[in-house]
């Protein structure tokens, strides 16, 4: 278990980062909160990030989750697995849980798109939330499992893309899916 006196070089918290801490086990992790990825026309989906609080590989950073939540592809409440979460970032993994367009504003494919963008951000960004962008990994259950495995198999390739952040590669080194369609 680190604190954040572990890192005598770094002396202030960066803005907008707080540390998680769960009873009696400390769920040590900076939480950035509602990261905006991207924007249409106003409609503004964001991530919620928890990188690890560790001294191992903060220099290469870590493995990164980006986690879909299943909403029936509708309004997700993307706060609802940060808990759960933080235990996967306790070790050693940076675990972004996406917020994508719903069904009720943006048909099929806006979900697996926002997805895509959001693998694209989270690389063109690793530096800035300790990821290794080598080691990607997509995580979805129910629609979000679905979203997942559309996401990760389409990767690279020309079909649901979107224009934000073109030159990142959203391919992935695995899918987990739990019980997506």
């Amino acid at each position: 278990m680190y604190t954040y006196e572990d890192f005598p070089e770094e002396k202030e918290m960066p803005e907008g980062m707080q540390t998680l801490q769960n009873s009696d086990e400390a769920l040590e992790a900076f939480y950035h909160r509602d990261v905006e990825y991207v924007n249409y026309d106003g409609v503004k989906r964001v991530l919620q990030i928890l990188v690890p609080n560790k001294r191992e590989n903060k220099n290469e950073g870590y493995p990164l989750i980006l986690f879909v939540q299943g909403s029936a592809w509708r309004k997700q409440d993307i706060y609802k697995r940060l808990p759960q979460l933080g235990y996967v970032a306790r070790k050693g993994f940076t675990v972004a849980l996406v917020q994508y367009r719903e069904s009720e504003i943006a048909p099929f494919p806006a979900q697996v798109q926002d997805t895509k963008a959001a693998i694209r951000f989270l690389r063109k960004h690793a530096g800035q939330y300790r990821i290794n962008p080598d080691q990607v990994f997509l995580w979805g259950d129910s629609s979000g499992g679905h979203t997942a495995l559309l996401a990760g198999m389409t990767a690279d390739s020309q079909n649901m893309q979107t224009e934000f952040y073109e030159g990142e590669k959203e391919k992935v080194n695995a899918i987990i899916d739990f019980y997506g369609v």
